[in-house]
């Protein structure tokens, strides 16, 4: 988003004082107005930009000379003496420019101090050490309507906003800022990025270009070449260059792993976290070695790769101590962890730790513990040791230093899955550390700390003997997490603090944030909150401020500043809340060209953020035209694409195009037929590779290659998510509907391939998915469908069990449908990604929820082949699920048919009717029959006493049998998941002198 009445800068001053001091300073070309002269711009403000990363670390010094342009002050002294005096006011306001507003790199000059007509010559010396090292003379010309009119090529002012230095793994961001004098209303931008080998075209025509993490190569520099071009005639305006320098950082090698205790022939997989964060050509050579710590015998265990497969584990209980050297270029790093093996030892898996860490947002050591048994233990604690920061977890939220006490119990369903047996369950047992909030701190920036999971379970030789707690063994594992600091922000000034919405320029300023040594470039995001959403204005590296228009909303506009580092860790600031009201008397199309201007430049991020703005602070006008022009507008751009022809650009542009109408249909509310025309424009676009052509800045690596992500992903369904919840016509929704079934297998697929965590998950309106990691244990436990925590609160479980020979580079895809296919309610979808071959005689044993609003007897079915097919079979109720087996993968449904009972009253059925009187026979017989029973007729009335008492004890036998046989078996459905005891008592069910125990 740019300030509309900002004055830029084109000319630039680049000063190289020494191989390490590198200063820009941008001046403006003009003085004068984007929209050709309407608006007076003597009120505004000029700007001088203080510009790279030794910028604040010199003192300037500034003498100012001029000559009129044109026939001004032609033969006339007083006029040229007016305008000396003019010049010496500014040059006396340069040089006595205070030191403290120069740390923001800014340099304001009221536009009153300036005349028009008049070309300023502004001399520039840089002082270091007091000495002068380098001076340089720049011009600035304030262009009145008389020279106007004599220029004919356009006029314009273009300045490149980034910093002169970077690193290969890091983001670079270059912000164009333009001033047009001309009368041109509408342009874009083209960006261009040269080195000594290539010269690679962007597609994207923002004013901004984010060149991705791993493009650059260390060691080498770059220039950016930005074009201003005229929409109409497609005519460069202006011409700017930067170039930049990718320092050299190394290697990076770290195992989170620092110690493992693990089961005597299970398989060992240790992860090393490997980058190479010079990007340069060339593989990383990787070399594993294994050496038993007490015989110092050497370990026959290698692998080419970051990761270590140790296949059906170590054969002899022992210490082994893994050690990983990496090597590229001239760079060597090594690092090392410990592996105990014993036997009857938990077996841990700890997920993929990223480094360095954020602790502001938050710390998760994900861990999965394999084969517990009831009896076992687990804790996280966080030991002192030498190197390693010290944290109390007794002080985090959450509990999560307890000890937790597994039993079979914790889990409702797997505690009524089968009867008793001695048989293992699998547990997460994550450890959360939140970010700071009340007494808790938080974790430290820039520190290590270590972290043990400790899992202690009894030993049982015997499966049929009983848990002996006397004999247990204790299992170990230590993971390192380093944090890394985000840069401190200093401050964030907006002046301002009132003004006119989209009118008022409000200047953003900070001070260079605090960082350790080689973690900068930074990058600055100046922004606001509207409406619960985060609004960035600028992006800039190394550049601490920016000038903007802000939006109406009725209690202010909240500002905030984020600083981030080149490994991505931010801070965030607030800033003052600016309060603003609408503009009077204006004509909401010529705000609505902002909007516009944006899209014809093909800049549709910032397009759909202006028309998100302007209908946000227009919300409570009654007048819908505003809605109508923007829904306009995107029509005729989704129809342009629909009738074009494909290639890269366009490609480009129409993925950011439905990503942006994804992202913000819910403000914009585009109408159905615009929808419609989306869904075409996807349906065209869909099955073609989307290329990212920043990626391949070095064209010969193929490792520049796009893979897809979840966020590309989101972006697909949520079009056909439109159609689905916003249109009337049954048939759009039932065909997109199937159209979405059928692309989510595909995206699973494609995730998988390069998936780095162990699952992704994703949760719509009509669908939650998750795409899942095979491992060697998954295959005969319970994977949840989709996954338990989801948003709708239902998932189902599967046991593939045979159903793939392996699980190596294989994943599960599950997902939940709402209303799909042919079915009401939910539909679950189970499948195996990435097998070339499938066990069709395996059995899949499928877990669904059961539906307490349904009457009548479930009945699984499984979906394949186009149809629904009735082959599962349903094996037994379990807690609150359906057990059923099933022999093939795909969409199951429970279905619910009706009985109809007999009308015959059976034993166990009891029904209360009117008391209809017997006729007198009926009554007779029955006395006399009863009469047969007894031989002694006249002791009738003890009879009656007798079958009163009997009746009596039976019925409360009845009653203590069922309340007997509920507690142990939990057969009452509708409190299942409120009963609750205690798993060991349930174990000794066979133990007599437990049966006699009161507590049940």
């Amino acid at each position: 988003m740019h300030a509309q009445n900002t004055i830029l800068l084109i000319i630039i001053l680049t000063i190289s004082c020494d191989e390490d001091l590198k200063i820009r300073i941008g001046l403006p070309e003009y003085i004068c107005d984007k929209d050709g002269g309407v608006r007076d711009v003597s009120n505004e403000l000029t700007t001088i930009r203080l510009l790279g990363k030794d910028a604040l670390n010199v003192s300037y010094n500034f003498d100012v000379n001029f000559r009129t342009i044109g026939k001004k002050c032609y033969n006339d002294q007083r006029c040229t003496l007016m305008k000396w005096k003019a010049v010496r006011e500014l040059d006396h306001y340069l040089k006595n420019y205070p030191v403290e507003k120069l740390r923001s790199g800014l340099i304001q000059i009221n536009n009153t101090m300036f005349d028009p007509g008049v070309k300023y010559i502004i001399n520039v010396q840089l002082i270091s050490q007091g000495k002068v090292v380098e001076e340089k003379q720049l011009s600035l010309d304030y262009v009145d309507d008389a020279v106007r009119a004599k220029v004919k090529k356009p006029m314009a002012s273009l300045l490149l906003l980034a910093p002169d230095t970077s690193y290969a793994f890091a983001r670079y961001v270059v912000n164009a800022e333009v001033n047009v004098c001309s009368n041109i209303s509408a342009y874009y931008f083209t960006w261009e990025v040269t080195n000594s080998q290539n010269v690679t075209q962007f597609p994207t025509r923002s004013a901004e270009l984010a060149i991705p993490a791993n493009t650059f190569q260390a060691s080498q520099t770059y220039t950016i070449k930005c074009t201003v071009v005229g929409v109409t005639n497609n005519t460069p305006i202006a011409e700017s260059q930067q170039t930049v320098t990718v320092l050299s950082k190394g290697l990076l090698l770290r195992l989170p792993i620092k110690r493992l205790t693990t089961r005597r022939g299970n398989d060992v997989q240790i992860k090393a976290y490997v980058k190479d964060l010079d990007n340069i050509d060339g593989e990383i050579r990787a070399t594993w070695s294994c050496i038993e710590t007490t015989t110092d015998e050497e370990c026959q265990y290698d692998s080419d790769t970051s990761e270590l497969d140790v296949y059906s584990g170590f054969d002899q209980p022992g210490t082994y101590k893994i050690s990983l050297e990496i090597s590229k270029s001239e760079f060597t790093e090594s690092d090392s962890c410990i592996v105990v093996v014993m036997d009857n030892a938990a077996i841990v898996e700890i997920e993929d730790i990223e480094f360095p860490t954020n602790p502001t947002t938050g710390i998760t050591i994900e861990a999965t513990i394999y084969e517990l048994r009831t009896f076992c233990t687990l804790q996280w604690t966080a030991p002192e040791e030498e190197g390693y920061e010290s944290v109390d977890l007794s002080t985090v939220p959450g509990n999560v230093n307890e000890v937790i006490n597994v039993t079979m119990k914790e889990d409702l369903f797997l505690y009524e899955l089968e009867e008793f047996s001695n048989d293992t369950i699998d547990k997460k047992h994550d450890l959360v550390l939140p970010p700071p909030s009340g007494n808790w701190e938080g974790l430290k920036g820039d520190r290590k700390y270590l972290f043990r999971l400790t899992v202690t379970c009894p030993i049982m030789d015997d499966p049929s003997d009983n848990f002996n707690t006397s004999v247990s063994v204790t299992s170990t594992t230590d993971i390192v997490v380093e944090t890394n600091s985000p840069p401190v922000t200093q401050s964030l000034d907006v002046a301002p603090l009132q003004g006119v919405a989209f009118i008022t320029t409000f200047t953003f300023k900070t001070q260079r944030a605090l960082d350790k040594d080689g973690d900068g470039p930074t990058l600055y995001k100046f922004g606001f909150t509207l409406n619960q959403r985060d609004i960035v204005l600028w992006t800039l590296g190394e550049v601490t401020n920016c000038e903007a228009t802000l939006p109406y909303s009725d209690n202010g506009v909240p500002t905030f500043l984020e600083s981030c580092d080149s490994f991505g860790t931010c801070g965030r600031l607030l800033g003052p809340t600016i309060q603003t009201k609408l503009p009077d008397n204006i004509d909401k199309e010529v705000i609505l060209q902002r909007f516009i201007a944006k899209i014809d430049a093909k800049d549709y991020d910032r397009g759909f953020t202006e028309a998100f703005i302007i209908l946000s602070s227009y919300k409570s006008d009654e007048d819908d035209k505003i809605k109508e022009v923007v829904a306009r507008k995107v029509n005729e751009e989704v129809e342009k694409y629909v009738n074009s022809d494909v290639n890269d650009v366009v490609l480009s542009n129409v993925n950011e195009l439905m990503r942006n109408i994804n992202e913000f249909n819910s403000d914009l509310q585009l109408p159905e037929d615009v929808i419609n025309n989306v869904v075409r424009l996807r349906n065209k676009f869909s099955d073609e590779p989307i290329k990212y052509t920043q990626r391949q800045l070095l064209s010969f690596r193929g490792k520049r290659a796009s893979s897809l992500t979840v966020h590309d992903v989101q972006n697909y369904l949520e079009i056909s998510e439109l159609i689905i919840t916003t249109s009337n016509d049954l048939s759009k929704v039932n065909l997109e509907k199937e159209y979405l079934r059928k692309q989510l297998r595909n995206h699973m697929e494609k995730l998988c391939t390069n998936m780095k965590k162990t699952q992704v998950s994703l949760e719509l309106k009509t669908v939650i998915f998750s795409v899942e990691k095979l491992k060697k244990n998954s295959l005969n436990n319970f994977i949840s469908v989709p996954f338990e925590a989801n948003s709708w609160q239902v998932f189902g479980r599967v046991k593939l069990g045979s159903v793939v020979k392996d699980s190596k580079d294989k994943c599960v895809g599950k997902a939940v449908f709402r209303d799909y296919l042919d079915k009401s309610g939910i539909t679950y979808f189970v499948d195996v990604l990435n097998a070339e071959e499938v066990n069709e005689a395996a059995e899949i044993v499928i877990f669904l929820p059961k539906n307490k609003s349904m009457d009548g007897t479930p009945k699984c079915l499984v979906y394949y082949n186009n149809g629904w097919r009735s082959e599962c079979k349903k094996m037994q109720n379990i807690a609150n699920y359906v057990k059923c087996t099933c022999k093939h993968l795909g969409y199951y449904y429970l279905e619910y048919t009706q009985t109809t009972n007999s009308p015959a009253v059976t034993s166990t059925t009891l029904h209360t009717h009117p008391t209809t009187p017997l006729p007198e026979k009926i009554l007779i017989n029955a006395s006399e029959s009863s009469s047969q029973l007894t031989s002694d007729k006249t002791s009738k009335g003890n009879y009656d006493t007798v079958s009163y008492v009997v009746i009596a004890v039976s019925v409360i036998g009845i009653i203590i049998l069922a309340v007997t046989v509920r507690k142990i078996f939990h057969d009452d459905d509708e409190n299942e998941e409120s009963e609750t005891f205690d798993f060991p008592k349930y174990a000794q069910l066979h133990n007599e002198e437990f049966l006699n125990d009161a507590h049940i």
